[in-house]
């Protein structure tokens, strides 16, 4: 766990040695004018920032395709975003026909600092629509592929 003040920046050891440890319930606004909170960390360039720019386009994806009406039945689409646990969904719901239609379209979590494809029932791929928008291939998992699958992929094994 790496200490971060709500600015997005890391808390240092050298903070702590020029203006001590903070007690139980107490925050560090004197040291930055900011909030202090506790955030995991995977690896030397881990950003806050980073995580919330794939954030904004995993959205702004996702909010396309809830506005494409299939070409089939009565169904709508509704976006499921859950910004405190990190999962992002494309939902279908109505009718074809006399049969119901529910069921997830995408499914893409964001864990630890990689973008988890869950499920993706696009026909172009939202993995390749991530990296159109700068995400690069390391930091983007196909889920929904196997393990023993996706070392053969471009993309992130896991």
């Amino acid at each position: 766990m790496v200490p971060y003040f709500e600015n997005q920046q890391p808390f240092h050891l050298h903070d702590i040695q020029q203006h001590g440890t903070p007690h139980a319930g107490e925050s560090l606004k004197g040291i930055s004018g900011q909030g202090f909170g506790i955030r995991s960390r995977t690896g030397d360039h881990y950003t806050m920032d980073k995580l919330n720019q794939y954030r904004q386009k995993i959205k702004q994806i996702l909010t396309r395709y809830s506005q494409i009406k299939p070409s089939f039945g009565d169904i709508e689409r509704y976006t499921a975003f859950d910004n405190e646990q990190d999962h992002y969904q494309v939902i279908n719901v109505g009718w074809e026909n006399r049969r119901r239609v529910y069921g997830c379209l995408i499914h893409i979590d964001i864990k630890g600092d990689k973008i988890w494809i869950q499920y993706d029932g696009t026909e172009d791929g939202i993995a390749n629509e991530l990296v159109e928008l700068g995400i690069p291939k390391h930091d983007i998992v196909l889920a929904y592929k196997s393990l023993f699958m996706r070392k053969y992929t471009d993309f992130a094994v896991g």
